[in-house]
């Protein structure tokens, strides 16, 4: 078993399309991660209320024995299926609303096959204005087929105001919701206790767990959890977070809400969180603080990317689907250490009776796909990474020894030679952050500096090649950040790592594809990102050695050769240019 790597994990919404997250959970069981923290929002929600009550993947669904939480624990509170969670008229409407475009699109396609043809061929007319004139003639001399008109119109007025009133208080409720997590939570608590409250769960060991809502009455984004809502039952703030509007109805619900500086009893509507924060990674901050060196893992979801041209979609559909996968860039930014995985399912956002087979199917996919993820980005490549930078620097080190005394003449091991490698991390087109170092301390300012690419030596390596200085400065010498510098510092050298010729470059990791270097990726031209050796010491150049500036140039020369040539051995000018989310 590997060893137990800390982890928050935050849960994307997306309807029925959240079941690919039992896939993600069954990987992090599969890699024995220490989950410290779990979030959600809608469908996330949901999964991460029962990970926080201690389910683990198989329990929720087990592709390989063909067994899920609708046979073993649910029945028992009156739902034996998924689409248990609606009404059966709720249900019924949501299944005749999901056949509409596919009849529309028939219907556009006879019009196309049979009836267009035949308009063509209509002599050149305005016939839209002719059928207009026509009509209003015929109201004028008419009165009695506009007396009709007019009533029909009206009747039809009220029927749309009925409808939009009827849609906007949604077809469904979330009872059925709530009564699933409230039971499923007591029964893995093993409590009779109902309405189990953030304080319950954490008062039975329950795992950190933190619930977005939207509230329509506040006007404001909602966390629940146990230092602002401790005493709301968690069914209840699952119920406000995947209140989908027009699918259901809000959520009302009276809690006592604590901040940092009030504390008081708040009333308020929900809807789906997801319209607010839809991939909450960001909930952990101050646990990222307390504990620097866990990783968040950010479980979003992506549909399935159809080859080919894309035709365009309504704007109506492009707007629900910006809302469901659009804000994870927003918020799953600055949240420190973060793996970012956009799960891909097959399933549509309503598709709740989707055959079993099917749904074993995509949480297949999904452990695979998180798995083979996690294992590099979690495990292999920052190792190989750390591992790089130790050899590096070992090798720095046997090379400088060879010119002791013709360009410096202390004991090595008198002083301290440092080496960084510098990439671009997730989300980043303007700078570079150290993301490996040998030789540093803690009492080394620089040791986690990041570095704009204009106006700092790291960016005028990776514009001309290299760059390379000895220590005090030349006034006319400007760098960003010089301040920040460790002040021993006597010299350094900075220069890129560029990818060989003939590898090329893919936005997410991938076996690598054949060349040629930098042709189109899935349709897009691939940039490469900038990749930065650092490498400083504090032994001083002894300028009255004979040729100790030819000597010192030389030196670096061949460090930078060497550097190059065992980096790109061990694939690192290649892994370096991913998005790096992992960092």
């Amino acid at each position: 078993m590997e060893s137990r790597y800390p982890v928050f994990l935050a849960f994307q919404g997306g309807g029925a399309k959240g079941v690919v997250h039992a896939g993600a959970l069954l990987a992090i069981n599969d890699l024995n991660l220490d989950i410290k923290g779990v979030a959600g929002t809608s469908a996330g929600s949901m999964i991460a209320a029962l990970i926080a009550a201690g389910y683990t993947g198989d329990e929720l669904v087990d592709p390989e024995n063909e067994t899920h939480l609708f046979q073993s624990i649910t029945p028992r509170f009156g739902i034996n299926r998924a689409t248990d969670i609606f009404t059966k008229k709720a249900w019924r409407i949501l299944t005749i609303g999901r056949a509409v475009p596919d009849r529309l699109r028939e219907v556009k396609g006879y019009y196309l096959k049979k009836i267009a043809p035949y308009a063509k061929r209509l002599p050149d007319a305005p016939w839209p204005l002719i059928a207009l004139v026509s009509f209003f003639g015929l109201l004028a001399t008419c009165p009695t087929i506009a007396q009709i008109v007019a009533i029909f119109s009206s009747i039809g007025v009220l029927v749309m105001c009925w409808a939009v009133r009827w849609v906007s208080q949604g077809i469904s409720t979330v009872e059925a919701v709530r009564r699933l997590i409230d039971g499923a939570i007591r029964v893995k608590l093993g409590v009779e206790k109902e309405n189990i409250t953030f304080r319950d769960l954490q008062d039975h060991n329950g795992l950190p767990l933190k619930i977005i809502s939207t509230n329509i009455l506040g006007e404001c984004l909602e966390l629940f959890c146990f230092e602002r809502t401790p005493d709301t039952p968690v069914a209840d703030a699952v119920a406000a977070s995947i209140c989908l509007p027009v699918i259901f109805r809000p959520w009302a619900l009276k809690f006592r809400r604590s901040t940092e500086n009030l504390d008081r009893y708040v009333s308020g509507r929900f809807f789906d969180g997801g319209l607010m924060s839809n991939l909450p990674a960001w909930p952990f901050d101050e646990e990222r603080l307390i504990y620097p060196g866990t990783t968040t893992i950010a479980l979003g979801i992506s549909p399935e990317v159809v080859p080919g041209p894309q035709k365009a979609k309504h704007w109506l559909g492009s707007i629900i689907n910006a809302i469901v996968s659009g804000t994870g860039e927003i918020h799953t930014r600055a949240v420190g250490r973060i793996i970012k995985i956009p799960l891909r399912c097959r399933l549509n956002l309503l598709e709740f009776d989707a055959p079993i087979d099917k749904i074993y199917e995509e949480v297949r996919r999904s452990r695979h796909q998180v798995t083979h993820q996690l294992k590099k980005e979690l495990t292999t490549y920052p190792a190989l990474i750390d591992d790089a930078t130790e050899v590096l620097h070992a090798g720095v080190m046997a090379k400088l020894a060879e010119y002791r005394g013709r360009w410096y003449t202390e004991s090595l091991e008198d002083h301290t030679i440092r080496v960084a490698i510098g990439a671009q991390r997730s989300g980043a087109m303007n700078s570079l952050s150290l993301v490996s170092g040998s030789g540093f301390s803690d009492q080394h300012s620089d040791s986690k500096i990041t570095l704009p690419l204009s106006g700092s030596a790291a960016g005028i390596a990776w514009a001309e090649g290299a760059v390379a200085a000895t220590l005090p400065w030349s006034e006319n010498i400007a760098l960003h950040a010089l301040e920040r510098m460790w002040e021993p510092v006597k010299w350094f050298m900075c220069f890129r790592l560029t990818p060989r010729v003939g590898f090329p470059i893919a936005k997410v990791l991938t076996p690598r594809p054949k060349a040629p270097f930098l042709d189109k990726v899935h349709g897009e031209m691939a940039k490469i990102r900038p990749i930065v050796i650092i490498i400083d010491g504090t032994m001083p150049l002894d300028d009255t050695l004979e040729h100790a500036y030819d000597d010192i140039l030389e030196c670096l020369e061949r460090i930078q050769e060497s550097a190059v040539e065992y980096l790109r051995q061990r694939d690192l000018d290649f892994i370096l240019q991913g998005s790096n989310s992992w960092l």
